[in-house]
Order: structure tokens, then sequence, then C-alpha cells
């Protein structure tokens, strides 16, 4: 092996040419993340393996006034997926909220009326949080994180 000035970036070995790859760090690179047969979660469309889901905007192929959404997606058959840790009515629960924020602050309601306000606010935010516990201990492997996104 000849010392030609190119070396490794990762344990600085020399190597023979630019586009070789030395042979201690193949080993590591040789499975990939795009490996079906390696990862943490697994998609119930493809029943393939992966660590990181890929996120695309949804609706696809709407207009540029159209509104769109990052939904996480499979890396490997593409099908958006549905986070089952995550509650599906957080949405609603926070614009409940905001909306009784506003009744009560710019309302001309009593003193008391303001404070039953708060507390209702804090009674979603409760529940919020008492639905996103129950959905995250719901899932009995964490594998079965994801579910097929019924919206699509």
């Amino acid at each position: 092996m000849t010392d030609n000035g190119y070396k490794c970036e990762n344990c600085s070995a020399a190597l023979t040419a630019a586009n070789t790859v030395c042979q201690h760090c193949d080993t590591g690179l040789s499975i990939s993340d795009r490996d079906p047969r390696v990862g943490k979660y697994k998609c119930p469309a493809c029943n393939t393996r992966f660590n990181k889901t890929a996120a695309n905007l949804w609706p696809v192929r709407v207009k540029w006034y159209m509104p769109q959404a990052y939904k996480p997606q499979c890396p490997h058959c593409h099908t958006f997926l549905r986070d089952m840790t995550v509650a599906r009515q957080r949405f609603k629960i926070r614009v409940m909220a905001v909306l009784i924020y506003f009744m009560a602050f710019l309302s001309p309601w009593p003193r008391p009326a303001r404070y039953t306000a708060i507390a209702l606010i804090i009674a979603l935010y409760l529940y919020e949080y008492v639905c996103t516990r129950k959905a995250k201990a719901a899932i009995a492997r964490e594998e079965e994180r994801y579910d097929i996104d019924s919206t699509e």
C-alpha cells in the first residue's frame, strides 16, 4: 500500500485511492439505517423496521395556498403513519382553553366567573396530560408505536 495522501476520515488509515473504504471501517458501514431488518419501530403497512420516520408534508400535491402539515412517514414504503403516543384531541383541547381564556378576560363577567374560567383551563390541560399518559401506557411494545394514518 503506497502512501499517496489519501487517508480514512474515520480512523486515519492509509487508502489506495480516494474512492475506497478501509477494511476496518467497512464493517461499521455495512448496515445502513435503511436496512429493513434493523430498527426500533415496525411499519404496520410493510412490516419493515426503522429507527426514525421521515417527515413529509401532508396533504400531498396541493396548491401553494393550501395549508399543509408535517406527518411521520415510513422510510421504506412511504405510508403516512400516526404516532400512537400523541392523543388525538390535543388540538381541540388547546383551542377550547384559548376560547375560555378570551371569554373570561374580554367579557364583562364578574371576578368569580374569571376564576372559574382559569380553573377550567387548568382542568383542560390536566385532562390533556392524563390522555397523553394513557396513550403512551396503552402501547404494549415500543415497536408498535406507529399505526397507519386513516386520514390519507
